[in-house]
C-alpha cells in the first residue's frame, strides 16, 4: 500500500518554462529566466572550478582567487567594482565550493548592462597585480584564522571530515590551504589558475528578474563576446575505491564542553542518480527530525544532510554528513551505531509512510519558497547547469521529491548503510591535535603569458523599469483588520503576514504575552498536511511591540488557514492580561539590548499606566497580507464573513500619551580593562502629525543615519575621550512605541561616560539647522529608491514589506510610486524633516539607570 501513496500535484499547478539558453561562439553558455513583473536583475557567472579543481601544491588558490577576482579588473581597478552596487542599494558576493565558484550580484533592471560589463571585464582581465595579491594572501589569512584556527571547533566538520571519508586528494585536502604555503602564491601561479580554469567556455551566464530577453542578449553579446575563447580544463578525477575500512580521525581541543562527533557517508551525487539523491534527503531529515536513540528513553538531537555546503551542491562522491554533540554517558562508537540502526529498515517501517509523505512534502516546500527569491533562483540556475546540465531541475525537484516512495527512501537508507564511512571526533583535551595532513607539493613554476587587454569605457544606466502588481485589493475589514492582498504565481504557494501591535504589555509583560500567544495559537497548531503544504508560526517579535503570525499555504490549504488566521485575530483582540502575574521584573536585562533599553523608556513613561487590572493584549488589530496565486477577491471574502463579529474590544486604539524622552544607563565594558564604562542611550520622539511628508521623513532618516556618525565621532574626539578599538555604535531610526510612530536615535559608546555621550550627541546636532546638502540628498534619494526595489524579489519579500508598511497605514500602491517620490524630495524639505523627527529627541529629558545602584 505504501507504494501506492500517489504525488501530490500542488506544485504542478505553477507550469514555469524553464530559462531560455544560448551559447556565444567563445563557449560561453547563458540562460536567461525573465520575471516582467520585477524592478531587479540578478546575475550570476557559475564557474567549474573549486577546490577539487586545484592540483597538488595548489591547495586554496580556487578561495583566494575569489577573493581577487572583488579587487578589480583591467577596466574597473580596485574599488571601482562596486560603483553600480552599493550606491544603488544591491549587493553583489562570490563563493567557493568543490565543484564551482559563482559571482553574483542583484541589482536595479537599471544595472543590468553595468553588472554585465564588469562580470565581462573580470572574466576577460582581472587585475593580478603585487599589491592586490599581497592585500588579498592578508584578507584570506584574516578568514582562515578566524573561521578555523581561532574557533575551538573551526568549521565542523568541513575541513577535517574530508579527510577521513576520502582518499583522493582532489576530494579529501583542504579546500583552504595552508597559510604558511599560501603566502608563497606568486602572481605568476595566479595568473596560470585563472588561464586554466576561467575560460568562458568553463561558466555559465545566468540572468534571473526583469529584463527582456531579446535585448539582454545584446548586451550580453556586446560586452562577453569578446572575450577569447581558451581551451576547458577536463573535470578532474574525483573516483573513489569501493568499499575499505572505516576512517576514524580524533583530535583534541581544549575549552570545548564535550565531545563533537561527525559521521560521513560516500554518497552517489545527483549526476549519477537523481531519485536515489533526493531519496536520501528525504532519509536524513527523517533522522534529523526523530533524533538518534542510544539507548532506552535516550533521544539525542542528531544534525543530518546531504552535502558539506548542503544538497545539490557537488558531483560524486558527495556525502551524508551526521553531526552531534555526545553527552558524557554515549561513545563516538555508540552514537555510529545508532545512527546505523536510526535509518528506516523497509518499506514496512511502522510510520514510515507518513513520515515520508511529511517529509517530502516539507523539503518540496521549503524548495519552492526558497527559489521564489531573485538571488538564490539565479544561483541555483547556474549550479545546475554548469554541475549536472540540467537548469530545469529546479522547478522538477519538488515534483520528484513529491513522488518519492518509501520503497525509495528505505532502499537509500539501505545504501547508507552499506557505504564506506569516515569519523571525525574532536573530544576536550589540553592542547589542541589535529592530523598531520599531506607533505606539503610545491607546484610547477608558471609564467604570465600573453599581455594584457586595454581598459574600455564603462556603460551608463539604462532605464529603470517600474513594478508591477496584478490584481490588488485592499480593504479595512468590520473588526479594523487592514488586509493587502495582491495576486503573484512566481511560486504555487501563498505567503502570509499578520501584524498585531500590542500595548506597553508587549514590553513589560513578556512572559505574559507569549503563555496567551501560545494558548490561543499551540505550537503544533496548523501542521503539514500529508497532501496540501501549510504553515503558521505565532509568536510576540522579538523586540516586543507586535504579535507577529508568518506563514504559507497552497491554494487548496488557504481558506481554511484565513479562516483559522480570522478567528485566532479576533481571539487577539478579545484576549486580557493581568499585568505583573508573569513575575517579569522590566528594568532587568533581557533578550536584546535595543529591546531591555525600550523596556526601561517603557517603564519611565507609563509610570503606573500597566496596573494589575485586566488590560487588553492588543493596542490595535494590524495588518494582514497575503501575496500568492490567489484570487484577491475570494480571499477577501473569506475574511468578511469570519472576521464579522465584532468582540467588545475590536478596534481598540493603544491611548497611550506620551513626550520625548531620553534613557541613558552605565554599563560595565567587558574589555581587556573591565574597570572602564561603557553608555548605552536611547533617545526618542513621537512624530509630529504636521509636517513634512512621509518620503521627506524616510529620506532625513537616511541622511541623518548616514552623518550622525560622523559628527558624534568628530564631537568625541573634540572632547577627547575617543578609544579607537572600541567603535561607537550609532543608529536613527523610525517605529511605532506604544501605539505612536516615533524617531529614535541608539547610541552605544564603550569607554564613554554617561553624561559625556548626552553631552556629545547633543553638540553633534549643532549642525542639523544647516541641513544637508543637495548631493548627500540626492545620493540617500537613489539608494533609498533602488533598495525598496528589493521588497519585490520574492512574493515572501512582497508579503513582510505588505504587513510593515500596512501597518502604518500604506498599500500596495504606495510601496510602488514611493521611489519616485523619494526623488523629488528637496534637500529643503529633508532639512524641515530632520528638524521635525529628531531635534524633539535629541534635546528631550534625560532619565539615568545605573545597574549598579
Amino acid at each position: 500500500m505504501a507504494d501506492e501513496l500517489m504525488a501530490d500535484d500542488f506544485v504542478t499547478r505553477m507550469k514555469r518554462p524553464g530559462p531560455l539558453r544560448s551559447e556565444l561562439s567563445n563557449g560561453l553558455r547563458v540562460l536567461m529566466d525573465p520575471i516582467a513583473e520585477v524592478p531587479r536583475v540578478a546575475v550570476c557567472v557559475t564557474y567549474g572550478v573549486g577546490f577539487r579543481s586545484e592540483h597538488p601544491g595548489q591547495e586554496g588558490l580556487a578561495h583566494l582567487f575569489e577573493h581577487l577576482m572583488f579587487r578589480g579588473s583591467v577596466s574597473l581597478p580596485p574599488g571601482r567594482f562596486y560603483d553600480h552596487i552599493l550606491p544603488l542599494g544591491g549587493e553583489a558576493n562570490g563563493t567557493t565550493h568543490q565543484d564551482y565558484t559563482d559571482y553574483y550580484q542583484t541589482v536595479p533592471s537599471a544595472a543590468l548592462e553595468p553588472a554585465l560589463f564588469a562580470e565581462a571585464d573580470r572574466m576577460r582581465a582581472p587585475l593580478l597585480t603585487e599589491a592586490v595579491l599581497a592585500e588579498q594572501l592578508a584578507g584570506v589569512e584574516e578568514e582562515i584564522t578566524g573561521r578555523i584556527l581561532d574557533r575551538p571547533l573551526g568549521d565542523f566538520p568541513w575541513p577535517l571530515l574530508p579527510q577521513a571519508l576520502f582518499g583522493r586528494h582532489g576530494n579529501a585536502h583542504d579546500g583552504f590551504g595552508d597559510i604558511t604555503r599560501l603566502r608563497g602564491v606568486t602572481r605568476a601561479e595566479c595568473a596560470a589558475f585563472f588561464d586554466r580554469n576561467y575560460a568562458p567556455g568553463n561558466a555559465v551566464l545566468t540572468l534571473v528578474g526583469g529584463f527582456d530577453p531579446d535585448e539582454a542578449l545584446a548586451l550580453v553579446e556586446r560586452h562577453f563576446g569578446e572575450v577569447p575563447a581558451r581551451p576547458v580544463p577536463p573535470r578532474p578525477e574525483l573516483a573513489e575505491s569501493v568499499g575499505g575500512e572505516d576512517r576514524w580521525l580524533r583530535c583534541t581541543e581544549p575549552g570545548i564542553p564535550a565531545t563533537a562527533v561527525a559521521l560521513g557517508h560516500r554518497l552517489p551525487g545527483p549526476d549519477e542518480d537523481l531519485d536515489h539523491y533526493l531519496a536520501t534527503m528525504v532519509m536524513a531529515r527523517i533522522v534529523t527530525d526523530h533524533g538518534v536513540r542510544t539507548a532506552p528513553g535516550q533521544v539525542l538531537r542528531t544534525s543530518s544532510g546531504c552535502g558539506f555546503f548542503g544538497p545539490l551542491d557537488a558531483l560524486s562522491p558527495d556525502a551524508l554528513v551526521t553531526t552531534s554533540v555526545l553527552p558524557d554517558d554515549v561513545s563516538p562508537e555508540r552514537f555510529v551505531e545508532a545512527v546505523a540502526e536510526a535509518l528506516p529498515a523497509g518499506a514496512g517501517t511502522d510510520g514510515l509512510e507518513g513520515a515520508v509523505a511529511r517529509t517530502r512534502l516539507r523539503l518540496a516546500t521549503e524548495h519552492i519558497r526558497a527559489h521564489g527569491d531573485l538571488t538564490t533562483r539565479c544561483r541555483f540556475l547556474g549550479r545546475l547547469e554548469r554541475l549536472f546540465g540540467r537548469a530545469e531541475l529546479v522547478d522538477e525537484i519538488p515534483v520528484r521529491l513529491e513522488a518519492l516512495l518509501p520503497s525509495q527512501v528505505a532502499a537509500a537508507a539501505e545504501a547508507v548503510r552499506k557505504a564506506s564511512r569516515g569519523v571525525l571526533v574532536i573530544e576536550p583535551g589540553p592542547v589542541r591535535s589535529r592530523p598531520a595532513g599531506r607533505p606539503a607539493q610545491v607546484s610547477a613554476p608558471a609564467r604570465i603569458t600573453g599581455t594584457s587587454p586595454g581598459p574600455r569605457p564603462v556603460p551608463l544606466p539604462g532605464a529603470q523599469r517600474r513594478p508591477v502588481l496584478r490584481s490588488v485589493l485592499r480593504e479595512t475589514l468590520d473588526t479594523g483588520l487592514l488586509v493587502s492582498v495582491i495576486e503573484d504565481h512566481r511560486t504555487p504557494l501563498a505567503e502570509i503576514r499578520l501584524r498585531v501591535p500590542l500595548g506597553p504589555v508587549g514590553l513589560l509583560e513578556p512572559t505574559a504575552v507569549d503563555a496567551s500567544v501560545r494558548s490561543l495559537w499551540p505550537p503544533d497548531a496548523g501542521p503539514h498536511s500529508r497532501t496540501e503544504p501549510h504553515g503558521l508560526v505565532v509568536r510576540r517579535s522579538p523586540d516586543g511591540p507586535w504579535i507577529e503570525a508568518t506563514g504559507y499555504a497552497s491554494a487548496d490549504a488557504l481558506p481554511p488557514l484565513l479562516r483559522s488566521l480570522a478567528s485566532l485575530t479576533t481571539a487577539i483582540t478579545a484576549t486580557v492580561l493581568i499585568p505583573g502575574t508573569a513575575g517579569t521584573d522590566p528594568t532587568r536585562d533581557g533578550g536584546t539590548p535595543d529591546g531591555a533599553m525600550d523596556r526601561l523608556l517603557c517603564t519611565t513613561l507609563t509610570q503606573g499606566l500597566v496596573t494589575p487590572e485586566p488590560v487588553p493584549l492588543a493596542a490595535g488589530v494590524g495588518s494582514l497580507a497575503v501575496v500568492g496565486p490567489v484570487r484577491p477577491a475570494e480571499v477577501l471574502d473569506t475574511l468578511r464573513v469570519h472576521n464579522a463579529a465584532r468582540s467588545p474590544l475590536a478596534g481598540h486604539r493603544d491611548d497611550t500619551k506620551w513626550e520625548a524622552a531620553t534613557v541613558i544607563r552605565r554599563e560595565e565594558h567587558g574589555g581587556p580593562e573591565p574597570a572602564l564604562p561603557a553608555a548605552r542611550a536611547l533617545l526618542c520622539a513621537p512624530e509630529p502629525v504636521a509636517g513634512p511628508d512621509e518620503a521627506a521623513r524616510y529620506l532625513a532618516t537616511a541622511v541623518l543615519g548616514r552623518h550622525l556618525r560622523t559628527h558624534l565621532t568628530e564631537a568625541l574626539a573634540r572632547l577627547g575621550r575617543v578609544v579607537s578599538a572600541w567603535p561607537h555604535d550609532i543608529r536613527v531610526g523610525r517605529d511605532v512605541f506604544l501605539g505612536r510612530p516615533r524617531a529614535w536615535v541608539r547610541a552605544h559608546a564603550p569607554g564613554t561616560e554617561p553624561d559625556l555621550l548626552l553631552t556629545a550627541l547633543r553638540t553633534a546636532t549643532a549642525r542639523l539647522a544647516d541641513g544637508p546638502n543637495a548631493s548627500d540628498v540626492s545620493r540617500a534619494a537613489e539608494f533609498c529608491a533602488a533598495q525598496m526595489l528589493a521588497v519585490f524579489d520574492s512574493p515572501s519579500a512582497l508579503a513582510d514589506a505588505l504587513a510593515r508598511f500596512g501597518a502604518s497605514g500604506w498599500c500596495a500602491s504606495t510601496i510602488v510610486d514611493f521611489p519616485n517620490r523619494l526623488r523629488s524630495v528637496s534637500s529643503d524639505q529633508v532639512s524641515d524633516a530632520v528638524t521635525h523627527l529628531y531635534w524633539p529627541a535629541l534635546h528631550s529629558r534625560a532619565h539615568h539607570y545605573d545597574p549598579g545602584e
